[in-house]
């Protein structure tokens, strides 16, 4: 009687599926890193006075930014 041996290989289609997760999942980091340096990049043209109106000091941009933009 022979061995039962499983493959050893993944389906394409599995192969195919993490590596859409993986490029998407990287994607989606980039667009969000993007997303807050602009963010800060506003929040640093404005000046000292207008910063104080909305209640943040200048260290804390990329806090803030981090907040407004998940």
């Amino acid at each position: 009687m022979s061995e039962f041996n499983p493959p050893t290989t993944v389906p394409v289609s599995r192969v195919k599926w993490r590596l859409r997760v993986t490029v998407t999942g990287l994607v989606s980091r980039a667009v969000g890193r993007w997303d807050r340096r602009r963010a800060a990049v506003v929040l640093h043209r404005l000046d000292d006075s207008q910063l104080e109106d909305i209640g943040i000091s200048r260290n804390e941009i990329s806090r803030v930014a981090a907040r407004l933009v998940p």
